[in-house]
């Protein structure tokens, strides 16, 4: 595997060198590819402050109220896989208490807020809020193939450490969350 001309013979070798880049280089674009498709994005990408999601209780608030402090989003649509998105449910799960369930938000663009209710309910995600939006600036800004995927949000609004996981490989997706749980948030020091 190649990556930025560097040859790396494997996969933990690569785990190991996108960690030290996300750690060391906070401000470069950083993408790690495989297939084609790109894993893990460390960008510059602004989102405009007046942005309005809503509540699940239908309450309008702008993305700068929500964002006052440092967050990890997870983004999914509708049209997101659902076998994907449990799954990176279940990998989140493992994370919550280092992360810590008020630094999590899940934005969504559910239309049927009671699917959505059953949807978080089953798969145990309720300790988290949960905001709806059907503002195209953030869905045109990342939207990969209908897969869920997570960044780190704060009052900036500044979208940093973009990764796009594969259910196919669990172990990249909790490099991820083991890399942003140091950098970020590690609540359990």
């Amino acid at each position: 595997m190649v990556y930025n001309g560097i040859q790396l013979s494997k996969r933990s070798d690569m785990i190991y060198y996108l960690t030290n880049i996300v750690n060391n280089q906070k401000n470069r674009i950083i993408t790690y590819e495989t297939n084609d498709s790109i894993r893990l994005i460390k960008s510059c990408l602004g989102l405009d402050p007046n942005m309005e999601m809503i509540t699940l209780s239908g309450v309008k608030v702008k993305l700068v109220d929500v964002f006052n402090t440092r967050k990890l989003v997870i983004r999914y649509s509708k049209l997101s896989c659902n076998s994907c998105v449990e799954n990176e449910f279940e990998l989140l799960k493992e994370f919550v208490k280092k992360i810590g369930a008020n630094n999590i938000v899940m934005i969504t663009d559910y239309e049927n807020t009671g699917n959505l209710f059953r949807f978080l309910r089953i798969n145990q995600m309720e300790d988290f809020d949960v905001y709806l939006t059907q503002d195209h600036e953030l869905q045109s800004v990342l939207e990969f193939h209908n897969m869920p995927y997570y960044f780190i949000l704060d009052s900036r609004l500044i979208l940093k450490s973009i990764f796009i996981p594969n259910k196919e490989d669990n172990e990249f997706t909790k490099s991820y969350f083991n890399s942003i749980t140091k950098y970020f948030f590690d609540v359990q020091k």
